[in-house]
């Protein structure tokens, strides 16, 4: 049985995961500019942001511009049984091609800087986050037909990190590293995609995490971002 914080979590959630009715925005820019951190000290590091963040529902496997999916800095997961539907995100990156970023010698490394408590919705027995990268063009819709191990579900597809977003792994972080995880390394390029999704099922709970992904000059920063040259 479900206690009543998550059956209310749930309903909310279902709430924001119906068709609308009509356009709105649904989170307002309520963050204030600050100076950038300083991600490294030496001079060729480099640090880049999402261009976008992008929502994929079972539920609607086939949408991709409502208030919710078309939002380009709001990070949802939430999955449950096989038998209710899923929620996944995908995460894209632009590189400058002329920076030396596409050289196959570059060293891409994903980071993730954990969103402060109150600035986050974590719930379930085992909110831990799978990465997957995957190859896609910039700018293409993403759908929960593109998700990676939706459709290729008899394929085991290689985890490239993993993240455990339960509060004490959370806590751990904060306290060793100031909340900033490198998810993993790989080859740069001047498109880096990412597609995220829990990786177990939540059984009578739901597993669910949802943030606002936040960069300079905004402030706290937090979310993912790619660094290289470090």
């Amino acid at each position: 049985m479900l206690d009543l914080h998550t059956l209310a979590n749930l309903l909310i959630v279902s709430f924001l995961l119906a068709p609308p009715t009509a356009a709105s925005p649904l989170w307002p820019n309520t963050t204030t500019p600050a100076a950038p951190p300083t991600a490294c000290s030496t001079p060729t590091c480099q640090t880049f942001y999402p261009t976008s963040y992008s929502i994929l529902n079972s539920r609607y496997p086939t949408w991709d511009q409502t208030p919710l999916h078309g939002n380009q800095d709001f990070f949802m997961l939430l999955r449950q049984r096989a038998d209710t539907f899923q929620v996944a995100t995908q995460v894209q990156f632009s590189l400058p091609v002329d920076n030396g970023t596409e050289n196959s010698s570059s060293t891409c490394i994903l980071q993730f800087q954990l969103p402060s408590k109150d600035m986050q919705t974590v719930l379930g027995p085992a909110p831990v986050v799978n990465v997957y990268q995957v190859t896609r063009e910039a700018g293409v819709p993403a759908t929960w037909d593109t998700y990676e191990p939706a459709r290729n579900a008899s394929v085991l597809v290689p985890v490239f990190g993993a993240v455990n977003g339960s509060v004490e792994a959370q806590q751990r972080i904060w306290n060793q590293t100031g909340g900033l995880i490198d998810v993993g390394a790989g080859e740069c390029n001047g498109t880096l995609t990412w597609q995220m999704g829990m990786a177990f099922e939540g059984g009578d709970g739901v597993n669910y995490w949802d943030f606002v992904g936040v960069e300079p000059p905004f402030s706290p920063v937090q979310g993912f971002r790619v660094v290289t040259g470090c």
